[in-house]
């Protein structure tokens, strides 16, 4: 058995809606494995694919265990981890796939802000095809806004963002509004003319209407001014976001704020406008980049509790 493997461990998984990363890591150190399987989020695939993905990741973490020892503490952060019925359900299939010991399990929003912040007090902001805010506060209660979803919300979303241009384009059609470049590149990007949007918004997927940020982004960097506009309110969204759950954390010192998601990744046009709407509520706000990923913010998450359990003997 390789040395770097043979010791104590923790298990941290990150289960999205298209893939699922694990990482085994001893109780210091870096990681020492890391596997990626499908997805183990119970709203983007059924149970009997969730417990065969879960089987997977965690034969794959655990495959110099014969037989298994348990690992001092798994966490296991999935999106819809904060309703009950879903929480149970997960600790089903885990214990059905074979894991043992203290198993935790939270929300994808929970672990990513502990990578993001290195498990330090802070705020993540993720923008990618939906939007979401969550915080942690220094004495650990935690607080989120948005993540509602794409027909209650998303605000400054890749989806809020194309839906908005989309509502410029019929605008412009109609007549209610100045045409401007956005309108032929709008139809340009979903391929069709202006007679076929009805059927084109009837039939896309979220991910459809998201790709249409791309097209939002150029058309302002060219210079259109409702694009430009689309932008600017997509900013003000998620600023919004961070200080509702700044407000819920209270307190009254400077703001670490991490930006995540494919919106906000790079230092581009749209990061930078998300940044100085930021600045402007709050002059001593800190934006960061990510520390680390989500998967290994649930290793930082599972290595709290196993130092917690084995100080008091558990």
């Amino acid at each position: 058995m390789d040395a770097a493997t043979s010791g104590p461990f923790v298990l941290g998984v990150d289960g999205g809606a298209t893939k699922t990363v694990g990482v085994r890591a001893g109780l210091t150190g870096p990681g020492v494995l890391r596997a990626e399987v499908g997805p183990t989020n119970l709203h983007a695939a059924d149970g009997h694919a969730v417990a065969d993905n879960l089987r997977a990741v965690i034969d794959a973490l655990c495959t110099d265990r014969v037989p298994r020892v348990a690992p001092e503490a798994t966490v296991l952060g999935v999106a819809g981890a904060g309703r009950p019925e879903d929480v149970r359900r997960m600790v089903e299939l885990a214990r059905s796939a074979g894991l043992r010991g203290r198993l935790t399990v939270t929300t994808d929003a929970s672990v990513a802000l502990h990578g993001a912040t290195g498990g330090r007090p802070g705020i993540l902001v993720i923008a990618g095809t939906g939007s979401i805010c969550y915080g942690r506060a220094a004495d650990r209660r935690e607080a989120r806004a948005g993540g509602w979803g794409h027909i209650l919300d998303d605000a400054g979303s890749g989806y809020g963002i194309g839906l908005a241009a989309v509502r410029v384009l019929v605008r412009q059609a109609d007549g209610r509004a100045r045409r401007t470049a956005l309108h032929d590149a709008v139809l340009a990007a979903i391929e069709t003319d202006i007679d076929g949007v009805v059927a084109w918004a009837a039939s896309a997927s979220k991910a459809e209407v998201a790709a249409l940020a791309t097209t939002v982004l150029d058309a302002a960097a060219a210079g259109d001014r409702p694009a430009a506009k689309i932008l600017a309110a997509g900013a003000r969204d998620l600023a919004d976001l961070v200080a509702a759950v700044a407000a819920k954390l209270g307190g009254g010192s400077a703001q670490t704020v991490v930006l995540s998601g494919g919106l906000l990744a790079h230092d581009g046009p749209y990061r930078r406008q998300v940044s100085a709407e930021m600045s402007k509520r709050r002059a001593d706000v800190r934006i960061e980049q990510p520390a680390a990923e989500p998967a290994w913010g649930a290793v930082l998450m599972a290595r709290e509790i196993a130092a917690k359990g084995n100080a008091h003997g558990d």
